[in-house]
């Protein structure tokens, strides 16, 4: 005996429930597994891409530096906005990158560029104790050799740097050694707050950029593992 057409019905309809349901769910299970590979390779993009910014920042550096017969200098600046949580509790992150041209008769210096934030948790980290990470610009112990504050519209920003002379030397690096000469850009996730170092007890970061320079030419080579 057939069944009704309305069992018939409501059976197909219960199936197709089960169907779009079961869907559904494989669905979210392959979201759930996709997130966070997605954001990895965000990350590492974002990583690549502030290495890049770096590395150009200080090519511009150099070439402005011979073709104006005057030393220029880049800074790294902690923006007031782009990090995670208040400011404060990371005191030795930038975020920003910016050029400003020494004047030779000792007046004020000036900037030949604009700043450029980083991308989005992407820092330049200063005396952090890993070796692959930076002692940039400077050993772990000694105070980056160019720092100050810069006018920013109505804001005071912090900022930590070197200098590149027209020949392309960066003096403050010369007695440095080429293994210490070197900048690093990490997430700021790594990064322990209320401390110039790495989270956790390993300090291992995955993800990094370290740009190397030559303190004799003035150029850059940016490196990622």
């Amino acid at each position: 005996m057939n069944r009704p057409l309305s069992t018939r019905a409501a059976s197909a309809a219960a199936f197709s429930l089960l169907e779009l349901l079961f869907t559904v769910s494989i669905i979210a299970v392959i979201m759930a597994l996709s997130v966070p590979m997605i954001q990895g390779v965000s990350e590492a993009n974002n990583i690549s891409a502030a290495g890049q910014i770096v590395s150009d920042y200080v090519s511009q550096a150099r070439q402005l530096a011979a073709a104006r017969n005057v030393s220029v200098e880049v800074r790294f600046v902690r923006q007031q906005y782009g990090l995670q949580g208040p400011l404060s509790s990371y005191p030795n992150v930038y975020n920003a990158v910016q050029l400003w041209r020494v004047d030779p008769a000792g007046s004020e210096s000036e900037p030949v560029s604009k700043m450029t934030p980083l991308p989005q948790g992407i820092v330049v980290a200063v005396g952090t104790s890993a070796p692959y990470l930076s002692p940039p610009l400077v050993g772990t112990a000694t105070p980056p050799p160019l720092s100050g504050t810069l006018a920013y519209g109505p804001q005071s920003l912090n900022y930590v740097g070197f200098e590149i002379r027209p020949s392309g030397l960066i003096p403050n690096m010369l007695d440095m050694g080429m293994a210490n000469t070197f900048i690093s850009v990490l997430p700021v996730r790594y990064m322990d707050k209320n401390a110039n170092d790495l989270r956790g007890t390993n300090r291992t970061v995955k993800n990094y950029a370290l740009i190397q320079l030559n303190p004799f030419t003035g150029t850059a080579k940016v490196y990622q593992p």
